[in-house]
């Protein structure tokens, strides 16, 4: 079998909620996803030259079946969200002025991701680029690397920096000029996926499953559309749909590696949006916003719902403080206008309670996130149909689904 090589972070991930650390990073993430998968795996990525960080490093993916190759750097990264869905806050950050480092490498398949303290500059037949770097994007060629093949697997964030495009359509043509790309795949998180050839375009489901773990999702996806693309010549469509079916399955299950059978072990139902991405839907965000860890988590969940290309009515936002028989009004009818409502229900706030009571009323589906409360507590939620979730990425993405396809 060719050997994969792959070029990625490895790196310290820290979560709070659910608790999880580990050590894997794009690169490791990839490469375990792909253990039992392809028994030919070379993992490329930068480390200190410190023998207990190393060892460390050696010692957490040795239960994975892979070769590892470490480059010298200075530090060791690590990446801590408060929850999956969150903006990650890294440590330690790197100035404009440090000198970026690199590794070079050479060989039939590579999987390239973008990197935080450095970059690979890659020459292969067949190429995989990741970019990993929603805020600052490089074009693959930009450092000299070469393929004979290029696929991109891009974000829409990703997407739009590099091309100063906002069209979907127009961001993948632009690629495909500009870069000479065989296959561009444009993920668009619970929207799926676009994948084009620069001919034609086909659309990928994202499945819905009961759980969501989303830290490294994207990672998994790129692991194994190159996996299939790349080394089992499979076309693009197909590689795309078994890459997001072996996210899926990553996501409810939450462990690696893959196992080899999870296509035929794992068939979650699409979700089937009723309008496509330019005919966005809207959540309203109910919640308590009276402290400063009650606004942050509003603050938060609204910015999360709209980099996932889901419009946000939140009261605070968009209708702020002011005389009862007006914010009432206003608030109600915000519900009206949305598809689905979002309701933070730790502390069991009154006005959040009368929203949820009221979008009931009126037909609209509910999604409460709640870590806390007793069950007895939820009694009329749970008896009107509200889906109640104690996971926070969970909630997010059932409240989306829910609104894509209503």
């Amino acid at each position: 079998m060719t050997t994969l090589k792959i070029a990625g972070g490895i790196y310290r991930e820290i979560c709070q909620f659910p608790e999880r650390r580990e050590i894997l990073g794009s690169g490791g993430r990839a490469a375990a996803a792909l253990s039992e998968i392809n028994d030919d795996i070379e993992l490329h990525g930068f480390a200190p030259a410190d023998e207990q960080i190393r060892f460390e490093i050696q010692s957490s993916l040795a239960v994975y079946n892979f070769h590892i190759n470490l480059y010298d750097s200075t530090n060791f990264v690590a990446f801590r969200w408060l929850y999956g869905l969150a903006s990650p806050q890294q440590e330690p950050t790197f100035g404009p002025g440090e000198k970026e480092i690199q590794m070079a490498i050479n060989g039939d398949v590579i999987l390239r991701y973008g990197m935080v303290e450095g970059n690979a500059v890659v020459n292969a037949d067949v190429v995989v680029y990741d970019p990993q770097a929603p805020l600052r994007a490089q074009y693959f060629t930009k450092n000299g690397s070469t393929a004979k093949n290029l696929a991109y697997i891009i974000n829409s964030s990703e997407a739009k920096l590099l091309t100063d495009q906002t069209d979907p359509y127009k961001q993948l043509k632009q690629i495909h000029e500009l870069e000479k790309a065989a296959v561009v795949v444009l993920k668009q998180g619970p929207h799926g996926a676009i994948v084009s050839d620069g001919i034609r375009t086909s659309r990928i489901p994202c499945f819905k499953t009961p759980n969501v773990w989303s830290i490294g999702s994207g990672d998994v996806f790129s692991a194994v559309f190159t996996h299939y693309w790349g080394i089992k010549n499979m076309s693009p469509e197909n590689a795309a749909y078994k890459a997001s079916l072996a996210t899926a399955f990553y996501c409810n299950a939450a462990y690696l590696p893959l196992p080899l059978d999870f296509a035929a072990s794992f068939v979650p139902n699409p979700c089937v949006p009723t309008v496509q991405l330019d005919g966005r839907r809207k959540i309203y965000l109910a919640g308590p916003f009276f402290t400063v860890a009650q606004r942050w988590l509003i603050d938060s969940l609204r910015e999360t719902f709209l980099r996932l290309n889901i419009d946000v009515f939140s009261p605070i936002h968009d209708v702020g403080e002011g005389p009862a028989n007006i914010v009432a009004k206003d608030d109600l009818a915000g519900i009206v206008k949305c598809d689905v409502v979002f309701a933070v229900c730790d502390g069991l706030d009154a006005g959040t309670l009368f929203e949820l009571g009221y979008a009931v009323s009126i037909g609209r589906p509910v999604v409460a996130f709640t870590q806390i409360e007793n069950e007895s507590d939820l009694t009329m939620l749970r008896g009107t149909n509200c889906m109640i979730e104690k996971d926070l990425d969970t909630a997010i993405y059932k409240a989306i689904w829910l609104a894509l396809e209503k």
